[in-house]
């Protein structure tokens, strides 16, 4: 069965992350349980200052999705939501800000992209990767 994940700047790694309320605090901490074909990690507006790895592959019909809530619909949370690649805004101090290796069928929507050293995104022998909605800097 699919479940719903929840990431918000006011969140904690420790909590489930089912609710907006119990959000996780990083993005990573909700990945790593979007395991399920048809699992979604909806993520409130803020600057996550983290590299993603893509931790699981959904299924045709079935994808992980990864949403920036940038309309607070299902956060709470309105406005940008960034993954960048500097801890300062001022240096690149990550090489990527999304990585996945050998992953299938997952969405990635509504996110700027900044900072990165190197690619903002490298997806190894991935397939059926959308990416849409997103400002890459």
């Amino acid at each position: 069965m699919a479940t719903t994940y929840f990431v918000r700047k006011s969140g904690s790694d420790a909590n489930s992350g089912l609710s907006a309320a119990l959000a996780k605090l990083t993005i990573q901490a909700a990945i790593n349980l979007a395991t399920t074909a048809g699992d979604t990690v909806y993520v409130g507006a803020g600057s996550y200052r983290e590299k993603v790895t893509l931790a699981a592959s959904g299924s045709a019909g079935n994808v992980i999705s990864v949403i920036g809530d940038y309309d607070g619909t299902q956060t709470g949370d309105a406005g940008v939501v960034r993954i960048t690649g500097s801890n300062n805004d001022q240096t690149a101090t990550r090489s990527n800000c999304v990585v996945g290796s050998s992953k299938n069928y997952v969405t990635i929507t509504g996110f700027t992209f900044d900072m990165a050293s190197s690619h903002t995104m490298t997806l190894a022998s991935c397939t059926n990767i959308t990416v849409s909605k997103c400002s890459f800097n």
